[in-house]
């Protein structure tokens, strides 16, 4: 869960929710989490949340399986990726990341 400045998120629907990205042979991250996406040239954007706050950044994509993105390059293991609600923050937004409800 995201808390968006000083407004708790979790009173909206589609809230920007957080996937730890991670690394085993390759990277991916749910479709949804891509703001943009060029199938053709491999690439595609994300908002990743550093420190406490939200940096657009640019990804070098694979193969899509199923609901499925491979990130080549552009996002380390580990990081916190935005999966849903990224309409819902700009660059430079402050955040929270706080524990998820009900999961």
């Amino acid at each position: 869960m995201i808390k968006n400045g000083t407004t708790d998120m979790r009173k909206y629907p589609g809230i920007p929710e957080l996937l730890e990205t991670y690394m085993q042979e390759q990277k991916q991250i749910p479709r949804i989490a891509l703001v943009s996406w060029d199938v053709e040239h491999g690439t595609g954007e994300v908002f990743v949340v550093t420190g406490d706050t939200v940096e657009r950044r640019t990804v070098r994509t694979g193969e899509a399986t199923g609901d499925a993105v491979e990130v080549v390059s552009g996002v380390a293991a580990g990081e916190k990726v935005v999966t849903r609600g990224g309409f819902n923050v700009r660059p430079g937004d402050r955040v929270q990341v706080a524990p998820a409800q009900g999961v």
